[in-house]
């Protein structure tokens, strides 16, 4: 999954908060998103979702960075239940994607790269997990990319400028 550098900063804060709360030991999204990045790291979309590796950020049945989940996630809707029920628990099904929530995170995508390159910041596209992974990892990587550097590097993704 994609993400842009702000977002996987919003959703780093986030993780952070919930390891240092009460649950944190007992969730351990951080050990999750280690493993996932593990898991998952170098592979294309098709070859990730083939592995059927579990979203980290599923824990007891719901998403539990839902507050600040990022745009692709946001852009995946889906109005059928059992559908999406079928796809959690690992069975191969076509999902059905809301079209206009698609469209919207894809303009807002768009917008966001632009505004972030006009303000001189790094606006690719990151692997999620490799980004957070990077992300958790050192502190220093938002600061980083706060002034001009492309902290996440290690974790971006080549995209097609046609697509």
């Amino acid at each position: 999954m994609s993400a842009t550098a702000p977002e996987i900063f919003l959703i780093n804060r986030y993780v952070r908060k919930i390891d240092a709360g009460p649950a944190g030991s007992t969730i351990g999204l951080s050990r999750r998103i280690a493993h996932a990045n593990r898991a998952t790291r170098g592979l294309s979309e098709t070859e990730r979702m083939t592995r059927r590796e579990p979203c980290p950020f599923i824990v007891r049945g719901a998403c539990i960075i839902h507050p600040v989940r990022p745009l692709a996630c946001r852009g995946h809707a889906s109005f059928d239940r059992r559908a999406c029920a079928q796809a959690m628990a690992g069975r191969d099904v076509d999902v059905p994607l809301s079209a206009p929530h698609r469209a919207l995170r894809g303009l807002i995508q768009d917008a966001l790269s632009s505004a972030l390159s006009r303000a001189g910041l790094p606006s690719g596209l990151y692997e999620l997990n490799h980004g957070l992974a990077l992300a958790l990892a050192d502190e220093a990587r938002e600061r980083d990319w706060m002034l001009g550097t492309d902290s996440l590097a290690p974790a971006r993704i080549a995209t097609d400028a046609t697509a």
